[in-house]
């Protein structure tokens, strides 16, 4: 292991001597593996020596007994008049925008640079490896065509098109190719399809996360006729065409902006809006505690969107990410501590679920039993219940109901009397029917 450790230790030396003498002929810093840039450079390859490498930057110019990193210290180091530069590594070093940079901030930004090389890096050489592949089909194509057109040894001509008979044989090539053109158009389409997609549109690279309708992915690899993904839930890999990806809505996260979220909840009908309003400064106060204001802006909103069927309130609660999704780790954390902190902040006022915050049926605080009345009695609370239900209404019901109801109940006696009429006098008639046939069954 030591061998190994002094013969990269010597290989080191040697690029660093030649890379001297490049900066001596040409004036730039090329060839020197200890030049702070390449060192830089090396650490960001791997997660540890980036954290390593973020853990050195914040402890070289944070002041000593503070947790924090402020501009004025980067400018102090460098120097008033690098105050340009200063403040642009401040500004992409403090991505939430909060004006100051701790060591876990620090670390995060960093780690995430190094991705995003690693990514930078991976699409440009999947990209140029898909520039190979075009370019070695679109010589196979030329290569084709010249034989048709230079190929022909009996022609006379040097050049087979000013020959007479070369007509003849490009007439019937041309009909043997749009005899297949029914093998050849669905690739066709396929790759013209995927060269527009991948080298026009270009809607992700590699290492991007993206949403494909309700699937969520990384980009592992791509193609110049097909694209290879990881599902973010169960990282499977998934392989798609691009002829069909060319054709579907994609939502890329990576490069997105700060995200908001949206959490729909059902609460109790009872729910008054003091309670909504308590609820929604809870929660301003945790996004504007200093623990949580690197995470969430500043803005939160709580909305009451429905009713459902009169037996519940829907409530929605959209809160603001000071950063996309892109790193799911970190975007899972986040949540869990708001959704933490709004369970906490619903026991607190209280806001119970639809149908709750009473005591349980038929337990010590509400006991369940059953007591007997009269059929007189039953019929009199009825009666009672129903004309206070009738005198809470803005337009008395029965004054507009009596006289068809009259009308309906006077009809509806008189039907059934004719009913009872007619049912009597088929029973009469039906009587000596009976009789006579069973005199005539004893004559017989």
């Amino acid at each position: 292991m030591r061998l190994l450790q002094n013969a990269g230790r010597v290989g080191d030396n040697i690029t660093a001597a030649f890379g001297n003498i490049a900066h001596e002929v040409t004036g730039k810093q090329v060839f020197n593996p200890t030049a702070a840039h390449s060192i830089v450079v090396e650490a960001l390859e791997k997660n540890k020596s980036s954290e390593a490498l973020a853990r050195r930057i914040w402890l070289s110019f944070v002041v000593e007994g503070k947790d924090t990193l402020y501009q004025d210290d980067i400018v102090e180091v460098l120097g008033s008049d690098q105050r340009a530069e200063a403040e642009e590594c401040f500004a992409s070093l403090d991505r939430d925008g909060n004006g100051d940079i701790s060591l876990d901030e620090m670390i995060l930004t960093v780690c995430e640079i190094g991705r995003e090389r690693k990514s930078i890096a991976s699409s440009l050489h999947d990209v140029d490896q898909a520039i190979v592949v075009l370019d070695n089909l679109l010589c196979t194509i030329v290569f084709v065509i010249c034989i048709f057109v230079f190929g022909t040894a009996r022609f006379k001509s040097p050049f087979a098109f000013l020959n007479s008979s070369f007509t003849t044989t490009l007439a019937t090539a041309g009909t043997a190719l749009l005899s297949m053109s029914f093998v050849f158009a669905t690739t066709a389409q396929e790759v013209l399809g995927s060269c527009i997609f991948l080298f026009v549109k270009h809607p992700f690279d590699v290492g991007d996360r993206i949403d494909i309708g309700e699937e969520q992915l990384v980009v592992e690899r791509i193609s110049l006729l097909f694209t290879v993904f990881k599902r973010i839930k169960t990282h499977k890999t998934t392989q798609v065409p691009n002829i069909v990806l060319n054709g579907v809505w994609i939502d890329n996260v990576t490069r997105s902006k700060a995200m908001r979220e949206q959490l729909l909840m059902y609460i109790s009908f009872d729910t008054t809006i003091e309670d909504i309003q308590l609820l929604k400064s809870e929660m301003r106060n945790f996004v504007l505690d200093k623990e949580n204001a690197r995470d969430f802006q500043p803005d939160i909103d709580v909305e009451v969107t429905g009713i459902a069927e009169m037996n519940k309130m829907e409530l929605k609660v959209e809160i603001k990410h000071k950063s996309n999704w892109a790193n799911e780790t970190v975007r899972a954390s986040r949540r869990s501590k708001f959704m933490c902190a709004l369970v906490l902040a619903l026991r607190k006022i209280p806001i119970y679920a639809p149908g709750g915050g009473g005591a349980t049926l038929g337990s010590s605080d509400m006991p369940s039993y059953s007591v007997s009345i009269s059929d007189a009695e039953a019929a009199s609370n009825r009666d009672a219940f129903a004309k206070t239900k009738e005198e809470k209404r803005l337009i008395p019901s029965k004054k507009l109901e009596a006289a068809p109801a009259t009308s309906t109940s006077t009809e509806t006696d008189q039907s059934s009397e004719s009913t009872l009429r007619n049912r009597s006098d088929t029973a009469k008639s039906s009587v000596p029917k009976s009789e006579s046939a069973a005199s005539a069954a004893l004559n017989a």
